[in-house]
């Protein structure tokens, strides 16, 4: 027989009624600019088609796309009064959005940029690949690791698909379009004794809070990386206590605390992102009747909203 909801820490359905002066703005907001931010991809997606550079629009498309999927998922958690967890994917669609906005920072460094993208990509499906091909060193250490935690032995003879795959890889690094960008990770990695984040190459941001304090992002990375954090590691003690009978007691699951702010921030990221796409690809068309007709209502009745939550009930 299945077993009941604690309702006294979690009622799902009390949770999502809760929230709803949140949610009749929030969702219909964030859906709008999902569906909008798709319709714009295609319509990038045709105009990089049309100019025909091999790989130079692949980095601004495929990040573009990230952020929308993940406002999309941040639509689903808001609407139903998963706050915390919406965190993390805020977190990964702010990630999204400074890495887009600095390849488009700049027409003369955009091609630069782009394949500086997808030479840290080229990298991390190396080393993706690496750790499971038992031929590697990486995949002789990944085999002992897995048959410790485990109590299972991977194969040990080499998988030639996977290596026929890291080699293929390998390849792509030495073209000519690409070694020039190659040579410039290597240095990179060399100077930082680490492995590079790609906006790090030439000369660029050593790190993502130089990053979002270049683009103007400072207090939202602050924000994000700083008493939000936490989260993501498990151990923000503050974050699952409220008080019971003068001691500390556990706080429902599903906090309604931060979706208000949760989704303004969200908001505000699929706007940015969509900005800067269409100044890069469709720079004579204008998002200003939309966002008028369709945005900034909705955006500034959730901005102005003013909620005080009820707590779960007692069982």
């Amino acid at each position: 027989m299945p077993t009941d909801e604690f309702k006294k820490l979690l009622d799902r359905e009390f949770s999502k009624a809760a929230v709803r002066p949140i949610t009749e703005l929030a969702s219909p907001l964030i859906q709008e600019l999902v569906n909008s931010g798709l319709m714009i991809f295609r319509r990038c997606d045709i105009e990089a088609g049309r100019n025909g550079k091999e790989n130079e629009d692949v980095a601004a498309l495929a990040l573009y796309r990230h952020i929308i999927e993940m406002g999309d998922a941040i639509e689903v958690l808001v609407s139903n009064s998963c706050g915390t967890a919406a965190i993390p994917v805020l977190r990964s669609a702010f990630e999204g959005t400074l890495g887009l906005v600095y390849l488009l920072e700049d027409e003369a460094t955009y091609v630069e940029r782009s394949l500086s993208w997808l030479v840290a990509d080229i990298h991390t499906g190396v080393s993706a690949r690496q750790v499971l091909e038992p031929g590697t060193e990486k995949g002789k250490e990944y085999a002992q690791l897995y048959q410790k935690e485990f109590g299972r032995v991977i194969p040990k003879a080499p998988n030639a698909a996977l290596a026929a795959e890291i080699q293929g890889l390998e390849g792509q690094l030495r073209t000519p379009q690409f070694a020039p960008i190659e040579a410039e990770y290597t240095r990179t990695k060399k100077a930082l004794n680490r492995t590079p984040d790609w906006f790090s190459l030439f000369g660029g941001p050593k790190n993502r809070a130089e990053l979002a304090e270049r683009l103007g992002k400072g207090a939202m990375y602050r924000l994000l990386y700083g008493d939000w954090s936490t989260l993501s590691h498990g151990n923000d003690l503050r974050r699952y206590l409220s008080s019971e009978a003068g001691r500390p007691a556990f706080d429902a699951v599903r906090r309604p605390n931060e979706l208000q702010l949760i989704s303004q921030l969200a908001a505000l990221l699929l706007l940015d992102a969509s900005g800067a796409m269409i100044g890069r690809f469709r720079r004579g068309e204008n998002l200003e009747p939309w966002y008028t007709r369709d945005v900034k209502p909705l955006l500034d009745r959730l901005s102005e909203l003013r909620v005080t939550f009820t707590p779960l009930p007692e069982d």
